[in-house]
């Protein structure tokens, strides 16, 4: 998907930097629209559930860990 979106745009600027600029180039005739908006978001909603889990993760594995002592100890007093 990643190549699909992105290749165009570097093929542009591999012949925007053989040509020797943009009027020699000329414009960009191609554009991924709505698709790269999607992708774009998908990707920046990605990395915010990434580092969401990264931080919540140990806290809730202390939480677990903490509640699990707490179970095996009251099984083992009573």
């Amino acid at each position: 998907m990643e190549a699909l979106l992105w290749s165009p745009y570097l093929v542009h600027w591999y012949w925007y930097l053989k040509a020797g600029g943009v009027s020699k180039a000329g414009p960009m005739t191609y554009d991924a629209g709505p698709v790269m908006y999607a992708y774009l978001v998908t990707a920046m909603v990605s990395q915010y559930v990434v580092i969401f889990g990264v931080v919540v993760a140990p806290i809730l594995l202390i939480v677990l860990i903490v509640e699990a002592s707490r179970s095996v100890w009251s099984a083992l007093v009573h």
